[in-house]
């Protein structure tokens, strides 16, 4: 049955409108896109040797913020310190303890896994988490250039192979 000029006309008007809406959709979208590539200022950090650190640093930089209480986080450490040790001059891989772990479990998390190589940053008053976007879970990733833009951001797990995969990608 052909439609009627009317119901056909407020068909097409429909459509426009319905394709101008994903329109603004799309470039919203890309916006909050562009947006993500934020950039984090310099940090100091203090590490479990006493070390101060600063983060980022020349080239890339690995952050990854976890927490002794997190099974995900223990699975990842290990990886995380061989990887550092891997791209040592490179790329640096550094591990934020969250705010609220006690450095002595820490200390005794570091020893039980054999970490070696990682810099283990102690963020005691949350300022480093206050720094990086979308931040309120653990395991929590992010891949830095040496200016402090951020390259990359992932929540959660990740394996070796797609850490790799993200490091070889920026080198």
């Amino acid at each position: 049955m052909p439609k009627s000029g009317k119901s056909a006309g407020w068909s097409k008007k429909w459509c426009w409108n319905a394709l101008g809406l994903v329109l603004v959709f799309a470039a919203g979208l890309t916006f909050a896109i562009y947006q993500q590539g934020q950039r984090i200022p310099p940090l100091s950090l203090n590490t479990l040797n006493g070390q101060a650190i600063t983060v980022p640093a020349e080239g890339l930089t690995w952050v990854n913020f976890w927490s002794v209480s997190c099974p995900p986080c223990m699975e990842e450490m290990p990886y995380l310190d061989t990887l550092h040790e891997e791209y040592q001059g490179r790329a640096r891989v550094v591990g934020i303890s969250a705010y609220y772990d006690p450095p002595d479990a820490i200390i005794a998390m570091r020893d039980r896994l054999k970490l070696h190589n990682m810099p283990l940053a102690l963020d005691i008053n949350g300022v480093a988490a206050q720094q990086f976007p979308n931040n309120d879970v653990v395991p929590t990733h992010y891949l830095l250039d040496e200016k402090g833009d951020i390259l990359l951001s992932f929540q959660g797990t990740l394996s070796e192979a797609r850490i790799r995969a993200a490091l070889e990608q920026h080198l």
